[in-house]
């Protein structure tokens, strides 16, 4: 599946795209929320994983920008620190998942499974 991981945060992005590749996805990343616009609207990722607080765009308005733009399913898993109250305000803005951070492995393979199972019906 292709993949594509947002974060500010290098580290963050480095151990999800380490775990996400040993998986045997195909993993890119972006910094931020108007980079990983871009390449959206460029490539045809099936999963998206976002970072909720990050500078330029954060990942609630990306959300929202992908279900506004994008023409075809990405399946968009939000991730964050924040409690419920937020958690429902991401999945109101079109989120398909969404995933504490730190994320476990677990929780991970959880949305990587739905994921697919999502990306597979809409064949």
């Amino acid at each position: 599946m292709q993949i594509l991981v947002v974060d500010d945060s290098k580290f963050t992005r480095d151990l999800l795209i380490a775990g996400l590749k040993r998986l045997g996805h195909d993993v890119a990343s972006a910094s931020g929320g108007k980079m990983a616009l871009r390449m959206i609207s460029s490539n045809h990722y099936r999963l998206v994983i976002s970072d909720w607080e990050m500078p330029d765009m954060d990942g609630l308005a990306l959300c929202r920008a992908v279900r506004n733009e994008v023409q075809n399913h990405v399946y968009f898993a939000l991730m964050s620190a924040h409690d419920n109250l937020h958690r429902a305000e991401g999945l109101a803005a079109g989120a398909d998942a969404f995933l504490s951070k730190p994320c476990s492995l677990g929780e991970l393979g959880q949305v990587l499974a739905a994921a697919q199972k999502t990306i597979e019906s809409a064949i």
